[in-house]
């Protein structure tokens, strides 16, 4: 059993970056259950080494920043298992620090290593490990919680963003939480998370009803284990999981369904992620067309469809216009979904990218659109709106790119031809949509 051409090339925007029009048709051959299976298969796709600059004592901590957004952009647009990429943008997004206050690219780069490792295995490992890493106890200030002034940043965010949701805990909890988290603190010296017993409160609090000596890993083991609680944490894992491969309202029963798979999972990745894109909700128009891509979405794919890559394509320069830069975002619930992206701020500035994009490419003799003026009317706009990811496009957005070039050709501008067509396909509709 086939699967339609128009599905795969939604799931493969939704799993990754897009994909190609052969990779598309080789695809659609198979039945959906096999293709999702495939895009679910990371075994090719082991956690990459620690890139050097992350420790170059010849690089200042902003530039080590910027190259490590720049290393992750590449990685996105030659990802050989594009879906780590994508659950680890989505981790990245949810359990979140940010270089802004925690100002160590070597402490990021430890998250970040945590979050794709994990990205689609255990939920609750995932958890855990994030929850200890320095870059975490630094951002939400469990670096210095202590039982005789316990921090409250860390607890609340742990229960209201990360695992629980609002209104599925009291400040009764947040008080016992954060003092089951005293003393798991950071060390200035080592730059590692240590564990300071004389600072951890080890009395008696009670959370969700039940009174003992909590710690704060025995904590969240109870939230994913206890049946009303890890119901709680289900539902919302799976809200925020839906809303950001699908689309941000998902239906009262495909949650529920979601929620039952992950519990029955264990609170694996892949099952739920499995359950998501085999079901019939994900391939209806309200899902393929509910979607707008964030800038770092965009420019990856941008990239993956182009071949151009950070040292032409400056992409961590554009994401800081655009409003999303990797291992930077604006607080602790992450960055604004879907149509925030929409702007003329935004349309300025990715035009802007692509005119820089083609100067790059036309200096290296790279242009991946030079033989376009050379093409017949109707190949030339075919070409240029695959060479940029589009593999299907609405008749409108062909009718304007063909009225431009015929007019561009009527003018015998030529030398612009390539470069106008870089701006104007970069602007179309079907880019900006996940």
């Amino acid at each position: 059993m086939t699967t339609a051409p128009s599905d795969i090339a939604h799931l493969l925007r939704r799993t990754g970056f897009g994909g190609s029009a052969s990779q598309i048709a080789a695809l659609a051959a198979l039945d959906l259950s096999q293709v999702v299976d495939q895009l679910l298969n990371d075994a090719s796709a082991p956690p990459p080494a620690q890139p050097g600059f992350v420790t170059d004592a010849n690089l200042g901590d902003w530039e080590r920043w910027q190259a490590l957004g720049n290393w992750w952009f590449d990685r996105m647009a030659d990802a050989p298992v594009p879906l780590v990429e994508k659950a680890t943008l989505f981790w990245h997004g949810h359990i979140t620090s940010a270089h802004e206050k925690v100002g160590d690219v070597e402490l990021l780069w430890q998250m970040h290593n945590v979050q794709r490792t994990n990205a689609l295995g255990n939920i609750k490992t995932l958890a855990q490990a994030c929850f200890v890493t320095p870059a975490m106890l630094l951002y939400l200030d469990n670096a210095d919680n202590v039982k005789t002034s316990p921090n409250q940043n860390f607890a609340r965010e742990l229960l209201e963003l990360f695992l629980l949701g609002v209104g599925n805990y009291s400040e009764t909890d947040v008080d016992a939480c954060a003092l089951a988290w005293s003393g798991h603190n950071y060390d200035d010296d080592t730059k590692q998370y240590v564990f300071r017993a004389d600072k951890h409160d080890f009395g008696p609090k009670t959370f969700m009803g039940v009174t003992r000596p909590w710690n704060g890993p025995e904590l969240v083991d109870f939230l994913f284990t206890d049946p009303t609680q890890q119901l709680k944490v289900a539902t919302h894992l799976s809200r925020r999981l839906w809303s950001f491969f699908a689309h941000p309202s998902p239906p009262a029963n495909v949650l529920t369904d979601l929620a039952n798979v992950m519990i029955a999972s264990g609170f694996e990745m892949k099952p739920v992620l499995r359950a998501i894109f085999l079901r019939p909700e994900f391939y209806v128009s309200t899902a393929k067309q509910g979607l707008v891509r964030s800038p770092i979405e965009f420019l990856a794919a941008v990239m993956k469809a182009t071949g151009v890559r950070s040292p032409d394509a400056s992409p961590m320069q554009h994401a800081e216009g655009l409003g999303q830069e990797p291992f930077n975002p604006p607080n602790v619930s992450g960055w604004r979904p879907n149509k925030y992206w929409l702007s003329a701020g935004t349309a300025g500035e990715k035009a802007s990218w692509a005119q820089n994009l083609h100067w790059h490419m036309n200096e290296d003799s790279r242009d991946i659109f030079r033989d376009l003026p050379a093409m017949p009317l109707a190949q030339a706009v075919d070409t240029v709106l695959s060479r940029v990811g589009i593999t299907e496009v609405s008749d409108n957005s062909k009718a304007v790119v063909t009225k431009w070039l015929t007019q561009q050709r009527a003018s015998n501008h030529g030398w612009f031809e390539a470069f106008g067509l870089t701006v104007l396909v970069m602007l179309l509709p079907e880019l900006q949509l996940a």
